[in-house]
């Protein structure tokens, strides 16, 4: 996100209203959804390069610590050209930013993209999952208002 200084350097369509709407993306801004307009927005195509790049070191990396490092590392590319790239998604008629977390989710999901392949080729397993015995088992359930009226009725027997 931009100052306040570099959001009034740009064009009014590339500005957002103040509902957050943006009518049109600009040149480094990253889109968030599906097609070939959105593939080949120049900043989509610019962080497909820059993910490339860092996809081993995310793929390789020993802990969730050191893939947020690459994650982080991406969303500070993103933010660091001039005018600063915003992660946006289509709404109605325009578009508007999404959050850190989506924008986040969205680098770590480009970073993930054949990563099997590449872990097979560089001779490394997927971590596995703790297995049931070696995991603390989880709290009950609560049970819902109306499964539990349903069970009430199910054992409601009639008086003759």
């Amino acid at each position: 996100q931009g100052t306040p200084e570099e959001e009034s350097a740009l064009p009014m369509i590339h500005r957002a209203d103040s509902y957050g709407r943006i009518p049109a993306p600009h040149e480094n801004d990253v889109l968030c959804g599906r097609g070939g307009s959105i593939n080949s927005h120049p900043g989509n195509i610019t962080f497909r390069e820059w993910v490339y790049k860092r996809k081993t070191q995310y793929n390789l990396a020993d802990s969730k610590r050191d893939k947020t490092i690459v994650v982080n590392e991406v969303l500070d590319l993103v933010r660091s050209v001039r005018p600063p790239g915003r992660f946006l998604q289509k709404h109605n008629s325009g578009w508007i930013e999404i959050d850190d977390a989506k924008a986040m989710a969205k680098i770590s999901q480009a970073l993930r993209e054949g990563a099997p392949a590449m872990r097979a080729a560089h001779g490394k397993k997927a971590t596995k999952r703790r297995s049931d015995s070696t995991r603390s088992p989880s709290p009950p359930r609560r049970e819902s208002k109306r499964r539990a009226k349903k069970r009430n009725f199910d054992d409601y027997v009639p008086s003759e």
